[in-house]
């Protein structure tokens, strides 16, 4: 898991990093790389962490039901399934054998390696046929 100090640091830094003050804004964004490249974060981590809060967020508004993980989607998934079942169903065998599998017994980061991969593999899918399900 990302320790959410050093989560919180670098969101704080890509934020300065948009400041009018072009300096501020790129030793801002200097430090940002630095923190991200000494805790072995990417941007694409840090996309699927604020997908996975996004999504814990609208599970404790919705009840039952939580947003699906592919950005841009409205319909909601299943209390405890990652993403809506029209999605789900595009996810590749090996990649949803995968996903339970470090799921279920670890290690976090490939869970979250495995769910951003399915994800991309969906937003490649669906860019591939002019839009989305």
């Amino acid at each position: 898991m990302i320790d959410k100090v050093i989560l919180a640091k670098i969101r704080k830094c890509l934020a300065l990093g948009k400041s009018s003050n072009e300096h501020e804004a790129a030793a801002a964004l200097a430090k940002a790389r630095a923190l991200m490249d000494e805790h072995g974060l990417d941007e694409g981590m840090l996309d699927l962490v604020e997908i996975e809060e996004s999504t814990a967020r609208a599970a404790i508004g919705a009840g039952m039901s939580h947003a699906c993980a592919i950005p841009g989607c409205e319909r909601p998934a299943k209390d405890g399934q990652l993403m809506c079942w029209p999605h789900w169903r595009r996810v590749p065998k090996v990649l949803n054998r995968a996903i339970f599998e470090t799921y279920a017994r670890g290690p976090v980061e490939a869970y979250q390696s495995n769910v951003a991969e399915a994800i991309r593999a969906i937003q490649d899918k669906e860019a591939s046929e002019g839009g989305g399900q």
